[in-house]
C-alpha cells in the first residue's frame, strides 16, 4: 500500500503530456484502389490529432510494406474547423505494382520541445471495383479535374468537428466524398471544348447533352430549378451553401453506393423520387447551375454515412459521404499530344488552346486519369 502511495505521488510530478500526450491517428475510411490504365495506386487520408489538441510538428514520416518504403516526406494540411484547432490530414496516392496487404505508418513528430515516435499497421482489402457504364453518351470527353494525387476533388474533404473512434483510437475529421470524381466537358472536332468565343454557356460542347444511368438503379434525390451560373463565372456572388451542386441527382446503384450527378441544366430533369432506372436511361441535360466555372457533368460514386445523414436529405448523402473508387465497362483512351484549357484564374482571358490527341486504344474495366481524353460511343 505505502509503494502504491509513493507511485500515485511520483505521477503526480510527471508532465501530462508524458502520461496523454500521444498523437491519435485514424483512416476514417478503408484504403481505396485506384485501377487506371497500366498504373494502380493506394489512395487513402490518415486523420491526426494530439490527444490534449496541441499544436504538432511533423520530422518524419514514412508508409512501408515488407519493408519497402512506399512514402518518405513530412507533408501535412493543417485542417481546422472553427475553434477545433491543431487537426491534420494527409492526402495518400502512392502508385504501387501490387496491392499490399499491410502498410507500416511510422511518425516522429515535435510537440511542445518534446519528440516522439508513432507506428501504426493497417490492412489493405482489395476488393473487386464496381463496373459501371460511362455518365455520357457518344463523343470525345475530357476529364477534366478527374482522378489524380493532385485535383481539386482528390485533395478536398468536407471538415467536420472530430468525431472519436473508439475502436481505431483516432479521430474522424472530415469526408472526402470526392475522392475520384470527375467533371466531364465535351471536345469539340476543333479540339476545343466550347465554340465561338466560348464566352456563353451555350458556346460549350458539352452544354445540354444528354447525361444518363450508368448502371440499374432507384433515384433517391433530386434537386432542380437552380438557374445557370453566367460565363465567365462570378463564383464569389454565389451565396448558398446547399445549392453549390447545383442541380443534382442521386441514383442509388445498391451496395450502399449512390451514384451523383450535378450541376445539371434546370427543368431538363426527367427523373422523380423512387424512379427505377435501367443502364442507359436519361436522366438530364448537362449544365452550369451550382458552383460551377463553365458547363460540365461532376459525377462520383460513394457510400453515405446514413449514421450521420437521413436518407431524405439529398445534399447530405452527397456531401457526409465517403468517395470510392470504380472502373468504367470500356472506353477508347487517347494520347494527348497537346492542348491546354482556361484555368479559373484566367477563365476571361480565352486562352485555350486546341487538344491534339492520336492512338485511339479501346481500354476495358479502367478508370481515366486526370486530363485524360476519352471516346465514347453509345
Amino acid at each position: 500500500m505505502k509503494k502504491m502511495k509513493q507511485i500515485l505521488l511520483l505521477l503526480c510530478f510527471v508532465p501530462i503530456y508524458c502520461i496523454y500526450g500521444q498523437i491519435k491517428m485514424a483512416t476514417p475510411f478503408p484504403v481505396q484502389v485506384y485501377n487506371g490504365n497500366n498504373v494502380t495506386s493506394i489512395v487513402y487520408e490518415i486523420h491526426l490529432v494530439d490527444s490534449l489538441k496541441r499544436p504538432v510538428e511533423f520530422l518524419d514520416f514514412t508508409i512501408s510494406s515488407e519493408k519497402k518504403i512506399l512514402l518518405h516526406d513530412t507533408i501535412y494540411e493543417n485542417f481546422p474547423k472553427k475553434a477545433d484547432k491543431n487537426r491534420y490530414i494527409k492526402y495518400i496516392w502512392i502508385n504501387v505494382d501490387t496491392v499490399p496487404k499491410l502498410l507500416t505508418h511510422k511518425i516522429k513528430y515535435n510537440i511542445g520541445g518534446e519528440i516522439y515516435k508513432f507506428s501504426k499497421d493497417i490492412e489493405v482489402n482489395d476488393v473487386p471495383l464496381v463496373s459501371i457504364g460511362l455518365p455520357v453518351k457518344n463523343g470525345i470527353w475530357y476529364m477534366e479535374d478527374g482522378p489524380s494525387p493532385k485535383n481539386s476533388h482528390r485533395n478536398f474533404t468536407q471538415a467536420t468537428k472530430s468525431q472519436y473512434d473508439s475502436t481505431q483510437n483516432g479521430y474522424k475529421l472530415g469526408y472526402s466524398n470526392q475522392r475520384f470524381a470527375i467533371d466531364f466537358s465535351k471536345v469539340g472536332e476543333d479540339g476545343l471544348l466550347y465554340k465561338n468565343k466560348g464566352i456563353q454557356n451555350s458556346d460549350y460542347y458539352c452544354y445540354q447533352t444528354d447525361v444518363i444511368a450508368v448502371t440499374d438503379g432507384i433515384v433517391v434525390g433530386v434537386k432542380d430549378s437552380i438557374p445557370d451560373m453566367p460565363h465567365p463565372p462570378a463564383i464569389e456572388e454565389f451565396k448558398k451553401p446547399t445549392d453549390y451542386t447545383g442541380n443534382l441527382v442521386l441514383l442509388d446503384i445498391g451496395n450502399g453506393i449512390i451514384a451523383s450527378y450535378a450541376h445539371l441544366l434546370a427543368y431538363s430533369i426527367k427523373v422523380h423520387l423512387g424512379d427505377t432506372l435501367k443502364k442507359g436511361d436519361f436522366i438530364a441535360k448537362i449544365g452550369n447551375s451550382g458552383n460551377s466555372t463553365g458547363p460540365h457533368l461532376h459525377f462520383h460514386l460513394s457510400k453515405p454515412d446514413y449514421f450521420k445523414v437521413e436518407r431524405t436529405d439529398i445534399i447530405g448523402m452527397f456531401i457526409v459521404s465517403e468517395g470510392i473508387p470504380y472502373v468504367f465497362d470500356d472506353y477508347i483512351e487517347y494520347n494527348v499530344i497537346s492542348g491546354k484549357i482556361i484555368d479559373y484564374e484566367g477563365i476571361t482571358e480565352l486562352k485555350s488552346e486546341p487538344f491534339i490527341y492520336n492512338q485511339p486504344k479501346q481500354v476495358r474495366s479502367t478508370m481515366p486519369y486526370d486530363k485524360d481524353i476519352i471516346g465514347v460511343k453509345e
